[in-house]
């Protein structure tokens, strides 16, 4: 076989795994979506992991403002983790500073003073296990009304374009047949 059609199948079978991910991060988006408004869980967890945007700065260093960080349930928490918490409707991600069975005491990192309250254990999400940073900024991005209609002209072009090459190649024989 030449290098073209290695290229040529090599860059179809890319193209067939993006939209793949594509459609994955797609459908756990929608899932997540629906999660927050017809149920109200503002961290809905897929395959065991929950993430959020920080939106303030009580744990900089560590975390800044826009970073993303996932989350994931554990069975025990230590001092020293960054944990996410839900405080009423929102969400909180502070260090752990100090436990006892029932709960824990957080901490921002930037912050002076403690949290004036023990965390229970079942308000706890998860413990920070990735920070992602800037991805905020993406994602703020993506809610407005440019970022949606960009978002869905992305998703049109690689929903049509595979349809637009069969006609092509039918109409006037100018497109490779894509096997694999």
């Amino acid at each position: 076989m030449n290098l073209k059609k290695c290229l040529h199948r090599f860059l179809l079978a890319l193209k067939k795994l993006c939209i793949c991910l594509f459609l994955a991060v797609l459908l756990i988006n929608v899932y997540v979506i629906g999660a927050r408004a017809f149920m109200g869980d503002p961290l809905p967890t897929v395959f065991g992991y929950s993430w959020a945007v920080i939106g303030s700065g009580s744990m900089e260093p560590a975390i800044k403002v826009n970073d993303m960080v996932i989350i994931k349930k554990q069975d025990d928490y230590n001092v020293g983790d960054i944990v996410t918490y839900r405080s009423g409707n929102i969400s909180v991600t502070h260090r752990v500073v100090e436990k006892s069975d029932t709960g824990c005491i957080t901490k921002g990192d930037f912050n002076n003073v403690e949290d004036p309250y023990m965390i229970p254990m079942e308000n706890i999400v998860g413990r920070v296990v990735c920070i992602v940073p800037w991805v905020g900024l993406f994602v703020g991005y993506l809610k407005t009304p440019t970022g949606v209609a960009g978002l869905v002209i992305i998703g049109l072009i690689l929903a049509l374009k595979p349809m637009v090459g069969q006609r092509e190649s039918k109409e006037g024989g100018t497109a490779e047949n894509e096997t694999v």
